[in-house]
């Protein structure tokens, strides 16, 4: 089943290499490098899945993550280099539904 996902993520790498890894599993990804481009697409076409870095510099991503919440219930992975017991648990409690720490593999 293909799925609409919105990847937030203002480095550039990372951004592609998610959206390279979802587009060859079939799936529709695009890539927003802001949060208010995140918002827009959002806003335009109900995403199935939103995969955001809630630590975009000089945003609050915490306060982005709960405003997704607010746009529906699709879900909400933060992808993030920051592992820390507090940065997931902020994200969760803002409204992710999971966590993944960067870097990855692919």
């Amino acid at each position: 089943m293909k799925r609409r996902i919105i990847v937030a993520d203002s480095d550039k790498q990372s951004a592609r290499l998610i959206k390279n890894l979802l587009s060859a599993a079939g799936h529709e990804a695009a890539i927003a490098s802001s949060f208010s481009e995140c918002f827009t697409l959002v806003s335009l076409n109900t995403p199935d899945i939103v995969i955001i870095d809630p630590e975009f510099p000089l945003s609050d991503g915490i306060k982005a993550v709960k405003k997704l919440r607010g746009y529906g219930t699709f879900p909400i992975i933060a992808v993030s280099e920051n592992g820390s017991e507090r940065a997931v648990t902020e994200a969760l409690d803002a409204g992710a539904d999971d966590y993944i720490r960067k870097p990855f593999l692919s």
